[in-house]
């Protein structure tokens, strides 16, 4: 899998992926586009890094195919 972050859908920047940290060994990942006002430009929380990655990067398009 490609850990690389796709830009924002809505302004182009780079997105930040954040921690909730639950407890001492139970962490979710979520990403989101600080660098603008679309609240939709966040994806929710996951058990993995690589899982958050994979929701953020799908794209519309790349589901209409």
């Amino acid at each position: 899998m490609v850990n690389e972050l796709k830009p924002c859908p809505f302004c182009g920047s780079t997105p930040r992926i954040s921690e909730n940290k639950l407890d001492y060994c139970h962490i979710l990942y979520g990403i989101g586009c600080f660098g603008c006002a679309h609240h939709s430009a966040y994806v929710g929380w996951f058990e993995s890094e690589d899982e958050a990655i994979e929701h953020w990067n799908r794209r519309y398009t790349d589901e209409a195919k």
